[in-house]
């Protein structure tokens, strides 16, 4: 199902399909990861980074919303749907990595669609208006729920990938500690 969405099966537009709708394709997904694959190593004290998780959710779905309310009410929805009723881990440490779109295209364009390993985007990544929604709302969302931030750019330029690691690193000892 999330093949079919990000292809456009569904619609060729990011908001041909509800937040709520698009919001369980990923959330039953990551429950079959989770328990088919994870869920072990996890249990057994292993620690678990993800580069995709609710929280991705979070900033892509609720972007859709524009009524704060109605936002509001769909991020206590998800939040209940995944990590209560599906019953997967709530993450003790989220890093948001604050890359504005104007860069992150950049990066987009040299790389592969990580869906279908083609250079072909996905329906989020071929909508500049969705991708700018969704980072404004993740800028907004990390804030309300209090996520380490790490700034992506410097001085108008995308910071070194050592840089920016390091940064992430100092986070995640500080979150084992």
């Amino acid at each position: 199902l999330v093949k079919m969405y990000l292809n456009g099966d569904f619609g060729s537009r990011p908001e041909d399909v509800n937040a709520y709708a698009a919001s369980t394709f990923f959330a039953v997904d990551r429950f079959a990861s989770y328990k088919t694959i994870w869920k072990q190593f996890y249990d057994d004290g292993g620690i678990i980074i993800s580069d995709r998780y609710t929280m991705s959710n979070m900033i892509h779905q609720a972007s859709k919303i524009k009524d704060n309310s109605e936002k509001q009410a769909f991020l206590e929805w998800l939040w209940d749907m995944e990590f209560v009723k599906l019953g997967i881990p709530v993450p003790n440490c989220v890093i948001f990595l604050d890359m504005p779109p104007k860069y992150a295209q950049i990066l987009m364009k040299e790389r592969n669609n990580k869906i279908t390993g083609l250079k072909e985007k996905d329906i989020h990544e071929k909508d500049t208006q969705f991708l700018i929604d969704s980072y404004n709302n993740a800028c907004s969302i990390a804030t309300a729920y209090n996520w380490n931030r790490v700034s992506c750019i410097e001085n108008d330029r995308i910071r070194d990938i050592e840089a920016i690691h390091e940064d992430i690193y100092t986070i995640i000892l500080k979150a084992l500690n």
